[in-house]
């Protein structure tokens, strides 16, 4: 997306010249596929990149190179390239008084201005194909309205919410900033529920019918929002979203709650990096970390790139919080984990746990090492052969909860652990301290 994928001018449309490309190709991809739309444009857009088009199942059994080379004599484009989505130049419109080859629309004269006699200029169509109706319905969903989940998912977020490309995810808080993709908890990727769940006024977001939106007309907007203003209320009436008083003062750009609306009940500042749809819901960064200063990059990147967003930032945020709206913080991560069960199945509560239970004991067994075992064996005055020997036996020997035929040190697997099978650590630190020199003598094998 964006206009960029051809070495070949591909200059920023005016509404009309976007409009009546748009146009032209949806009749051109109908013929090829059963379902196409191009995702509702956010408000106040002015000028347009490329055209962006999602397809989903195809009329005839063309794959492949095939299929692309067909879409692309179709359409007329001189180039295609890349794989998802599959970008086409197709050339720039005509001016005004000749058709358009395969149609018979022109450019208004109102457009003319922006063609050169001789230059030729194109245009980039990116078409996506999606595996099925239903991932053509939630990215038509997900795309819509432009930055709208940038926005909408600084508020979800602190919650333990993440949306992407794949649906909407709970987090497991405590397995999130060590292994991303393990801590997310699938809960729909059905549109409705997702706004319902959220407190969202369905109609007002728009949602589509079968042939996805409606091409016809010359406004290029095709928002359901009037304005950049109208978009960001209907954000602010996300149940999940709320206004700190005034912006962290541990925060390292003081517009940071677009980027994630800290939650009040915790000390350390979290952050969110949702551009768009190419990297919802990444990890949980920490303060200082390199994924930390790759986040803030992300952040200036929008608001250096996404004027609306930046908007949001800087105009409707401080206006809310100038004005004492929204000032109650949202339902904690464990109210909304409750809701989650409740709405989406009692059984997201077995797979919670489920999925914490191993990670929990594994993390334990690791900090075991690290933080007990080699932390209570001294360093002064002891031999380094006797006290590398020691750790070694001890971490054998209490993973394997004393078991050992012929041990000397007998212990019990309930000795080291608790009924969920992990670690107590003062346990095996008295365990350890009281142990490390016959471990270290050899006493135990």
């Amino acid at each position: 997306m964006g206009g960029k994928a051809f070495p070949l001018p591909t200059p920023r449309m005016p509404p009309d010249v976007y409009q009546l490309v748009k146009r032209r190709c949806h009749a051109i991809l109908k013929q090829h596929f059963r379902l196409v739309g191009t995702p509702i444009e956010g408000p106040e857009k002015e000028d347009f990149g490329d055209v962006d088009f999602l397809v989903t199942g195809p009329r005839a059994q063309l794959v492949g190179s095939i299929l692309f080379h067909t879409l692309g004599q179709a359409m007329g484009a001189v180039s295609c390239v890349g794989s998802v989505p599959k970008s086409f130049a197709v050339p720039w419109p005509v001016v005004t008084g000749t058709p358009v080859p395969g149609d018979g629309d022109v450019v208004p004269g109102s457009q003319a201005q922006h063609l050169q006699a001789g230059e030729a200029r194109f245009v980039q169509v990116d078409v996506s194909i999606c595996a099925d109706d239903a991932a053509w319905e939630w990215e038509m969903f997900l795309l819509a309205h432009g930055d709208l989940w940038s926005m909408l998912g600084s508020s979800i977020k602190p919650a333990g919410l993440t949306i992407n490309d794949k649906g909407l995810w709970l987090r497991i808080e405590e397995m999130e900033a060590l292994d991303r993709r393990k801590s997310l908890i699938f809960l729909t990727r059905v549109p409705q529920r997702v706004l319902e769940f959220l407190g969202l006024d369905e109609g007002a977001y728009g949602l589509f019918g079968a042939d996805g939106p409606s091409v016809d007309g010359e406004d290029a907007r095709d928002s359901t929002f009037t304005s950049a203003w109208q978009m960001f209320e209907y954000v602010a009436s996300c149940r999940l979203f709320w206004t700190a008083p005034s912006p962290s003062p541990s925060s390292k750009i003081d517009s940071e709650q677009a980027v994630e609306q800290t939650d009040p009940s915790k000390a350390t500042p979290r952050h969110d990096d949702l551009p768009l749809h190419q990297s919802l819901g990444r990890d949980d960064r920490m303060e200082n970390s390199p994924r930390a200063l790759k986040n803030d990059h992300d952040h200036r990147r929008r608001m250096a790139q996404r004027p609306v967003f930046r908007r949001y930032v800087d105009e409707f945020l401080p206006h809310c919080r100038a004005s004492g709206r929204y000032p109650t913080s949202q339902p904690s991560r464990e109210k909304i984990k409750e809701e989650a069960y409740t709405t989406f199945g009692d059984a997201l509560r077995v797979e919670y746990d489920d999925r914490l239970r191993p990670w929990r004991r594994n993390q334990q067994n690791n900090a075991i090492w690290r933080a007990v075992i080699e932390t209570h064996v001294p360093v002064e005055g002891v031999d380094p052969r006797v006290r590398a020997r020691a750790i070694k036996r001890l971490k054998r020997f209490i993973e394997d909860r004393g078991r050992r035929d012929g041990e000397r040190f007998v212990a019990t697997e309930a000795a080291f652990t608790d009924r969920e099978g992990v670690y107590v650590t003062d346990v095996v630190a008295r365990f350890v301290a009281g142990n490390w020199d016959k471990m270290g003598q050899g006493a135990a094998r």
